[in-house]
């Protein structure tokens, strides 16, 4: 999520006191737009990926030997998907009166309250399920290889798979630790500092010699 234009556009704001009050409004309400755009495009985006991701597992769950790991995977990314689905059924903001900045500010900070929330949460309801969900692919291919192959064969190439999958799984879990990094530091360089921005300009409509 790039909040970079965002954020400086607040870096960058005089004192509120000194600008037209419709002008702060105005700003505040196209630049909170602009930032609920973005998040809408990623929320599609992700919702997207998850949705296929399940009707892939659930499609593998009907060609493999084994399917309780691909049905478990793709109840696990329906989960996700479902996640995506609510933030796009969150109620839209109330229309902001002309005139009254301090409720547009005041919008403006709950709407990044929500964003730090959810990705201060995201090892949570992201991260992890879907390392499960790969465990899991894992995991339904080696039995279904089993399953396909017989005992014999199985007992001769059961070392190789397995050294296959101690390659995959830290893959795996080193893919997740970098992304969850990446959403943490979002929250910590962008959406925190942005935030701060914006309870300094309403902090000043009540002290306007208070310097941001």
């Amino acid at each position: 999520m790039d909040f970079n234009a965002l954020q400086n556009i607040w870096t960058h704001q005089p004192d509120p006191a000194s600008r037209d009050v419709d002008e702060v409004l105005r700003t505040v309400v196209r630049r909170t737009r602009q930032m609920s755009r973005r998040v809408a495009i990623r929320d599609y985006v992700e919702l997207l990926t998850a949705v296929g991701m399940t009707a892939g597992f659930a499609w593998m769950a009907t060609l493999a030997p084994v399917t309780w790991p691909w049905l478990m995977a793709a109840a696990i990314t329906l989960g996700v998907s479902l996640v995506f689905v609510r933030e796009r059924l969150r109620p839209s903001p109330a229309s902001v009166a002309p005139g009254d900045v301090r409720h547009g500010l005041q919008q403006a900070i709950k709407e990044v309250d929500h964003q730090v929330r959810l990705l201060g949460a995201v090892a949570r309801w992201y991260l992890a399920p879907l390392a499960v969900a790969a465990v899991l692919v894992v995991v339904g291919t080696a039995l279904g290889v089993r399953e396909e192959v017989g005992p014999e064969v199985w007992a001769r190439g059961r070392a190789g798979l397995l050294a296959a999958i101690a390659v995959v799984l830290p893959v795996v879990g080193a893919a997740v630790w970098w992304v969850g990094r990446l959403n943490r530091r979002v929250v910590e360089t962008q959406l925190l500092p942005h935030r701060e921005q914006l309870a300094s300009l309403l902090a000043q409509l009540d002290h306007p010699d208070t310097e941001a």
